[in-house]
């Protein structure tokens, strides 16, 4: 079964707390929201590029997983701004430590998965 979820409005406060509660199951979150980034326990960037040869262009897509120091400083480029480079990456920080944290105190236990 797949479902489907189209969320706006003021996302970054129920993208996080949904994706968290959604242990056992696969969520592909396509954001520009450092927030919402900051949740993932997988982190993929996709790129779009465009070359011109003469008279015609072509688009090409390029993705990349970033973990670890990448990933931080991907959170910190999305949630840049108006913020300086270090307080960006201690915004990052504080994200990701953040959506550490509520995995960390979110439990579930549905019967199917109790010992």
């Amino acid at each position: 079964k797949i479902s489907v979820d189209t969320l706006e409005g003021a996302i970054n406060d129920g993208v996080g707390s949904k994706m968290q509660q959604s242990i056992g199951k696969q969520i592909i979150a396509i954001t520009h929201s450092a927030s919402v980034a900051a949740n993932a326990d997988r982190h993929v960037v996709i790129e779009r590029s465009r070359k011109r040869k003469s008279s015609s262009s072509s688009t090409f897509i390029q993705t990349r997983v970033v973990d670890g120091a990448s990933r931080r400083k991907e959170i910190a480029r999305m949630a840049s701004g108006d913020l300086v480079p270090g307080e960006a990456e201690a915004f990052a920080d504080a994200l990701i430590r953040d959506a550490l944290n509520q995995k960390d105190s979110f439990t579930l236990d549905p019967p199917d998965l109790r010992l």
